[in-house]
């Protein structure tokens, strides 16, 4: 489990088949990653091999008792997730109508990611990438000049994780989740 500094906030390894491991943590408010891998390829639970164990995974929250989470248990080679707690976004609510004919590819991005909008030529638009907590990371503000602008973004300097990536034109706005890998 890491936080979103990418600093360790609990680390197991080499953990058996067949016993019972629970961690308690308590976190702060921010977005989280969780990352458990299974070596053998068959998660906790695998119906042909039921010898090995049949465990599950979940996120509680502690102080209530519910169950935030739980993950299927024949996973295969690795559960990824990415949260957060009691995060509120910064962000105004308006009311503006949506931008239809959007798209961003590849999506997952590596290091550069194609915004593809269909928009009335010479509108001034905006893309930006914003991280969860809602700042804005990159922007660039263009003029639509053909009837399916394409625009490209390097983030190549951005680490992996999950972001939105959001175009504005007036009145209008399209938000989209774009994941970066790394």
């Amino acid at each position: 489990l890491t936080n979103s500094q990418g600093d360790t906030i609990i680390n197991r390894k080499d953990l058996g088949n067949n016993i019972y491991y629970k961690d308690t943590v308590y976190l702060n408010n921010e977005c989280y990653t969780v990352y458990l891998s299974d070596i053998g390829h068959n998660g906790l639970s695998w119906w042909a091999n039921t010898g090995q164990g049949t465990g599950y995974f979940r996120i509680i929250d502690p102080v209530n008792s519910v169950i935030l989470k739980t993950f299927n248990p024949d996973f295969g080679d690795f559960i990824y997730q990415q949260f957060s707690i009691d995060i509120s976004l910064p962000v105004i609510e308006t009311n503006v109508k949506p931008i239809t004919n959007v798209s961003i590819y590849p999506n997952p991005s590596i290091d550069i990611f194609t915004a593809e909008l269909s928009l009335p030529l010479r509108t001034k638009a905006k893309l930006m990438l914003m991280n969860v907590m809602g700042e804005l990371l990159l922007s660039e503000t263009f003029i639509v000049t053909q009837p399916i602008e394409k625009i490209s973004m390097d983030i190549s300097s951005i680490q992996g994780g999950i972001y939105f990536v959001v175009v504005e034109a007036g009145n209008q706005r399209k938000t989209l989740k774009l994941a970066i890998v790394k």
